[in-house]
């Protein structure tokens, strides 16, 4: 049996998957949970290039990215800007991942592009849904993206947000651009390839080629559309169970979840918790959960929760979505009582 991790839930049952049947039905169905215009792409990567596109990015204009961004994105950024991890003169935009679906202090952000006239955008990957002060992410910034696959069990797909009309426009324009045979061809390869990620848990160099490629297909393949919830009740039960999922794991933990009170100012959608073991207990801890068929990686993660003034801890990533089962959660509770 395949261990439980943060993309486990990508081999729930076929029968168990009932989805929208068109990008336009995609379209509204994100719009009303968001409650902004949000348009689907193939990736969230190919968001972020359609975004730096419709803004007029070029290579001279620099971008602040966090410590904890990875390559591939960096990737994204470089065709169209230049990742940087300090803002000086030729910094145009900074770029916010709220890590594992914990909110940035958008406040102290927020005043800091103000002031420097930068522009905002959200990267909110790894959550679908959270709010930092009672206001959802994504709807902070000029423009945010989203990744499907970490949320739900689509294998691609991703989504643009805005507030900007004419930014929603353009990128519905680019993904209404005629399907050529080649486009067929990359949706068929690429639907494999994510499938063979999500199954080895690790992305193979075809993979990796892939997502870097997708930004120059932004339409999502149809089955992976139908993998998405059909309704917007569905969705709404979804994030509710990773919410109830994340309350049980953030209780037993107490003091080894943080004793400042990690999320005091936010409603948080999670896709992993960090619990803050002693450094010399992470292994112990993370060797209990593989006996029990639970993979979690030892990661750093930004207790402060501002990139602009990060502080970075140790911790153990619990896997936490919707499709942990609660034999699974007492299984990690166990491991977080007794070490």
């Amino acid at each position: 049996m395949r261990p439980t991790d943060i993309y486990a839930y990508s081999n729930i049952p076929a029968r168990l998957r009932t989805g929208v049947r068109s990008e336009k039905e995609l379209d509204l169905l994100l719009t009303e949970y968001f409650d902004m215009e949000t348009v689907a792409v193939s990736s969230a990567r190919a968001g972020l290039y359609l975004i730096l596109k419709h803004a007029g990015f070029w290579r001279t204009d620099h971008v602040l990215v966090p410590d904890f961004l990875c390559r591939s994105v960096l990737y994204i950024i470089n065709l169209l800007g230049f990742g940087v991890q300090e803002a000086n003169a030729r910094t145009k935009a900074i770029f916010v991942l709220h890590q594992w679906g914990y909110p940035q202090r958008m406040d102290s952000i927020m005043e800091e592009a103000k002031k420097r006239g930068w522009y905002v955008i959200e990267d909110c990957a790894h959550t679908f849904g959270s709010t930092y002060r009672g206001q959802r992410v994504g709807s902070f910034g000029d423009a945010a993206i989203v990744s499907l696959p970490k949320i739900f069990p689509t294998y691609v797909g991703g989504a643009v947000l805005s507030k900007n009309k004419d930014m929603i426009t353009s990128v519905r324009e680019e993904r209404s651009k005629p399907r050529s045979f080649g486009h067929w061809i990359f949706d068929l390869v690429s639907l494999r390839a994510a499938r063979l990620n999500y199954l080895l848990r690790k992305p193979p160099f075809l993979a990796t080629a892939i997502y870097i490629k997708s930004i120059h297909f932004p339409r999502i393949p149809r089955i992976a559309i139908r993998r998405f919830p059909a309704t917007l009740g569905k969705i709404q039960s979804d994030v509710a169970r990773r919410k109830h999922c994340f309350m049980i794991l953030k209780q037993k933990a107490g003091e080894k979840y943080h004793p400042r009170m990690l999320d005091e100012d936010s409603d948080v959608v999670p896709m992993c918790v960090p619990i803050f073991f002693p450094e010399e207990k992470l292994r112990t801890a993370q060797h209990m959960l593989k006996e029990k068929n639970i993979v979690a990686d030892i990661l750093h993660f930004d207790v402060n929760r501002n990139m602009l003034n990060p502080r970075y801890k140790k911790c153990l990533a619990f896997p936490c979505h919707q499709y942990v089962t609660d034999e699974e959660l007492h299984s990690m509770c166990e491991v977080i009582a007794s070490v």
